[in-house]
């Protein structure tokens, strides 16, 4: 009777887990789809969270572990910051935003297992397939739906932007996304389903190659040789088909010219020139970013005010961009040396916690696996995407990856336990 309840409870709150990621997922920057305007426009993501944590949860818990504190940190650090605001509406999104990833995070504490982050993953892939099918719309017929401001279809040629406002931050969420299509193609045991997840898997490489995006091309490189190495590290015989191959392909590369001209041409266009106006202008962001470290004692801008700032304080020529296109910087320049020495610490946490037990994955397509390349791809793509901060999907994802690596710890931890009382019990 015990398993029938909690597995109707779990069922229900996977549901809920599969609700909320996917909403995430959809959420646009600038458009009020899937919003409400209740002074601010509140997205569908956070009352979906609401609702799924009064339903399941309303308790806060917090553990020792950085992956835990970690959001707390960041809440008290914004809501400290309120004095700082030069709009208070800007800043009003930043506490609505890691209150919701708070509240998201309590809700994936209260998961039993692995049945709710497979919803997740579900879901990641189905938000993966409705933006690479928006993509698809896009550079077929050259024209953009979600086309808003002052954003022109020629400015990108045959470039997808979907619900994102840039090309970039398009890739990156497709480039952070495309394992989870790997992972639900080997989970699935019907065929019909597995040619849906290899269809999506295929049209989600061919928007990335579309986007054009450096970082996203890279990641896609890195992805590449990562899943080669996974797919061969327990089998002599495929680590030599994988030399072959190599092998092949560097004869192939040596022998026929027009790919020696292809793959030059690809690395000098995606190569940083600091000739280049939109080059030249993204290093002038970093720098701008490094002026406004050095202005406020390192501390930073404070939680919303890097646009303001980046708008009317500038002191390196930045033409129109007001957003500093670097996850990493964008964390440093807002929130300061001390808060990004705690998230560098955080980041590397979780990413050794998640590699660990993919290490020990028996699976080579497992959940660990899947959301440690995820995690590694994010990791790289995010350097280009213009602000990591708007886009609610990123809140939710590094709450989704930092909970999944406290369920590793969690169940490390219930190992070492369970071995030591085996071992008390036969010592006496």
């Amino acid at each position: 009777m015990i398993s029938e309840d909690r597995t109707w409870f779990h069922d229900h709150l996977a549901a809920g887990v599969y609700i909320c990621v996917l909403l995430a997922c959809l959420v646009p920057r600038y458009i009020s789809a899937f919003k409400l305007r209740i002074g601010l426009n509140i997205s569908m993501f956070t009352i979906a969270v609401l609702f799924v944590w009064l339903m399941y949860s309303m308790k806060i818990k917090i553990y020792q572990e950085v992956e835990s504190s970690f959001f707390y940190v960041w809440f008290i650090l914004i809501v400290g910051s309120v004095w700082r605001a030069e709009k208070i509406g800007t800043w009003a999104y930043f506490l609505v935003w890691i209150s919701t990833a708070i509240l998201f995070q309590q809700i994936l504490y209260k998961c039993d297992g692995r049945v709710a982050f497979d919803a997740a993953a579900r879901a990641a892939a189905d938000a993966l397939l409705i933006h690479s099918l928006i993509g698809l719309y896009e550079v077929s017929v050259d024209k953009y739906l979600f086309e808003t401001g002052n954003v022109s279809s020629y400015d990108y040629g045959k470039a997808a932007i979907g619900i994102f406002h840039n090309l970039n931050d398009y890739a990156t969420f497709v480039t952070t996304m495309l394992p989870f299509s790997v992972y639900r193609l080997f989970s699935e045991k019907k065929t019909p389903f597995r040619i849906y997840y290899a269809a999506l898997f295929g049209l989600s490489i061919y928007m990335i190659l579309c986007s054009r995006s450096r970082a996203a091309m890279l990641t896609l490189l890195i992805l590449a040789v990562t899943y080669l190495h996974v797919f061969c590290r327990n089998s002599n015989k495929r680590k030599l088909i994988l030399l072959a191959v190599v092998g092949f392909l560097l004869v192939l590369y040596m022998s026929y010219a027009p790919l020696r001209q292809i793959v030059t041409e690809f690395f000098q266009q995606n190569t940083i020139n600091e000739e280049s106006g939109s080059d030249k202008a993204r290093i002038n962001l970093i720098n701008n970013g490094l002026h406004f470290l050095v202005v406020t004692h390192g501390f930073g801008v404070g939680a919303g005010n890097l646009n303001e700032w980046l708008s009317s304080r500038s002191i390196f020529n930045i033409g129109q961009l007001t957003y500093i296109h670097n996850w990493y910087a964008e964390i440093l320049v807002t929130f300061g040396i001390p808060f990004m020495l705690l998230y560098v610490y955080f980041h590397l946490k979780v990413f050794f916690s998640i590699l660990a037990a993919g290490t020990k994955s028996k699976q080579i397509f497992s959940l660990e696996n899947t959301i440690l390349l995820s995690f590694v791809s994010f990791s790289i793509v995010s350097i280009s995407s213009s602000s990591n901060f708007y886009s609610e999907w990123v809140w939710m994802y590094l709450v989704l990856v930092s909970a999944f690596s406290m369920l590793l710890c969690r169940q490390k931890k219930e190992k070492v336990l369970s071995a030591e009382t085996d071992a008390q019990a036969a010592f006496w």
